[in-house]
């Protein structure tokens, strides 16, 4: 470090610079790149903007010219600027993609530009953009990411659960959607009582049979997976929905072996749960003084909408089931956030409370029971139009709206809006900006605006809902307004776990094929690599698939065997003739012809090939 004068101490340089990959196909196959360095750091040809296309014009520049001239350079030698060797060993490093974002390293920044530069990378800014980053995008942790939007985190849910390794495991990550996992995947089973798991959470419910006896040791594992996951329109997700029908090659030992009892059959109640439809939702107008509520001859203005929920498709994305309102409507409903698509109905009424109540009870109800006469006729006290979101105005208009979007009256959920339930929670008078009175009102006072509000509200109520103010009507039957349950028996499986290694090489796909370059199946082509670097799509099609027969069931062979066996030994005929159609034992000849028949869909397994 050069000395910057007396008292200031030796100047710092830096050694570590942030970079982009402009060219990976290195010809002599060495790991290295050509770069430079990002546009926002202060390094050499870091003022690049299209770092790809400066590059490749400064290197044609440069190749045109006579190799004596010493301020040019040939691509890739000594001499070229852009080189970077890989700061890894090559066993272990992996060598960027064009527009990779890297780390550059410089031993001494103070040498000749092309002295001991190296790169280490690339940089991902998220686990799904592994087969390829954007530089700009992957600087998102960096210092030079500040003006990058964090994308949501990956929900490790039923979709989701499994597609990238777990923090405590060891994986390698590929590029196209493949990696090798090594641990803790699988767990080993523990001898207990189910009660003990009584409490456990689970993110996929239907799961929960095979996954009540866990304990947390892991078990030796290698999994090798490809296709991990489910491609959407061929792009990588930030939500990747898992592929169970992946193809693998998983090793596993577990220290004990491993049987399942099955004990007597259980009953367990499942909820029948469904996407909410509709939102009526009524509140008090933007400038209304809470403390009106105590004059019961006052007039409010108020605002009651019926609105459709964003619940179709597929997907779970934009759906509120109906079982996160608390069940058959318990309070988590009031605070919930609705993405409402757009009002049905919309309009602004004034009324007294108690006036008021008893009209959003009348409308309500009319739209719970399809009484949309009562529902489109003129309501009292509107102080405007009201707005439709249908055309024409009709019964016959809104039934169409309701049908068109694929959605359905019910699940209806009703409940106050969000003035009205901000001042219900409140514990004390601490907020004055609810009333124009906030100066005079006492704690005395406050406790009766609340009460009058809480009465208010609880004269809202539906026919067979149990809450006021507030509920689920999961159908129109007032006698069904609960999220119905059904019944299923269960066998409760029992793990018994016995002092003996087991250990499981497991592969699994559409198709597999064992081939032998020592083996050659009479009349076929012999089977012949291409190439040292995998068999292609194509060549499994046109070429493997000739050369290979189908694996035999060892089962289904047997039971094929067993009854030729036991008709030759058991059968009779007269001299000089057919034997007869029934052996001693009970098999006819036209038993084994119809067994025959099936073979080459029971006996051959035309999915798993060998040579």
């Amino acid at each position: 470090m050069p000395n910057r004068g007396r008292g200031t101490g030796p100047e710092a340089f830096p050694i570590l610079w942030f970079g982009v990959c402009v060219d990976n196909d290195d010809p002599l196959r060495a790991g290295r790149i050509r770069a430079v360095a990002d546009e926002s750091s202060d390094f050499e040809h870091s003022k690049y903007t299209d770092p790809t296309g400066q590059v490749n014009a400064e290197t044609l520049t440069a190749t045109t010219v006579s190799k004596g001239t010493t301020e040019k350079y040939e691509k890739w030698s000594k001499q070229d600027p852009f080189v970077f060797t890989p700061f890894l060993p090559l066993h272990l490093n992996i060598i960027p993609k064009i527009n990779d974002f890297i780390k550059i390293i410089k031993f001494d920044p103070t040498a000749n530009a092309t002295l001991n530069r190296e790169y280490i990378g690339p940089v991902t800014s998220m686990p799904h953009k592994l087969d390829g980053d954007a530089y700009h995008v992957a600087r998102m942790w960096s210092s030079m990411g500040g003006q990058i939007a964090v994308p949501q985190g990956v929900d490790m849910s039923c979709e989701s659960d499994g597609v990238f390794a777990h923090p405590n495991d060891v994986a390698i990550y590929g590029r196209n959607n493949t990696d090798v996992v090594f641990g803790m995947s699988d767990r080993l089973p523990k001898e207990t009582k189910k009660e003990e798991y009584g409490d456990k959470k689970l993110n996929c419910p239907k799961e929960k049979e095979d996954s009540l006896y866990i304990e947390t040791d892991s078990t030796p594992q290698i999994l090798i997976r490809s296709g991990k996951f489910k491609l959407n329109d061929k792009e990588y997700s930030p939500q990747p929905e898992k592929n169970t029908k992946m193809t693998f090659i998983q090793l596993n030992t577990f220290p004990k072996k491993l049987t399942i009892k099955e004990d007597e059959a259980q009953t367990l109640a499942e909820l029948q749960d469904d996407k909410l439809n509709v939102l009526f939702e009524y509140d008090i107008l933007q400038g209304e003084d809470p403390i009106d509520f105590l004059d019961p001859l006052k007039e409010i203005r108020f605002r009651f909408n019926i609105s459709l929920l964003p619940n179709r498709g597929g997907g779970t994305t934009n759906n509120v089931m109906c079982s996160k309102l608390g069940g058959g409507g318990g309070t988590s409903g009031l605070e919930a956030n609705f993405s409402v698509t757009e009002t049905l109905i919309g309009a602004n009424l004034k009324h007294t409370p108690q006036k008021m109540a008893e009209e959003l009870k009348v409308l309500l109800g009319a739209f719970d029971e399809h009484d949309f006469v009562t529902l489109l006729g003129d309501m009292t006290g509107a102080t405007s139009n009201p707005t439709y979101g249908f055309n024409p105005v009709s019964t016959t208009g809104l039934e169409r709206k309701i049908s068109s979007l694929g959605l359905k009256s019910h699940p209806l959920y009703f409940r106050p809006g969000q003035r009205l339930v901000n001042f219900m929670t409140l514990t004390q008078w601490d907020a004055p900006q609810f009333s124009s009175y906030a100066s005079i009102i006492d704690n005395v006072t406050f406790q009766s605006i609340k009460n009058s509000i809480i009465e208010f509200v609880n004269k809202v109520t539906l026919n067979g809902v149990k809450e006021k103010g507030y509920g689920l009507a999961f159908t129109r039957n007032a006698d069904k307004r609960q999220i119905p349950t059904k019944s299923r028996e269960v066998k409760q499986k029992k793990p018994i776990l016995s002092d003996e290694q087991e250990g499981f090489l497991t592969c699994g796909s559409e198709k597999i094929y064992l081939l032998s370059h020592n083996s050659q199946i009479a009349g076929t082509p012999p089977f012949k690599l291409n190439s040292n670097y995998g068999i292609s799509h194509w060549q499994y099609a046109d070429k493997i698939e000739k050369s290979t027969n189908s694996l035999v069931r060892g089962e289904k062979l047997l039971d094929l065997l067993d009854i030729i066996v036991e008709f030759t030994l058991s059968h009779a005929h007269q001299p000089g003739k057919a034997p007869c159609g029934i052996s001693w034992g009970g098999t006819s000849s036209s038993d084994i012809q119809n067994k025959l028949l099936k073979a080459r869909e029971e006996v051959l397994n035309k999915n798993i090939r060998i040579n």
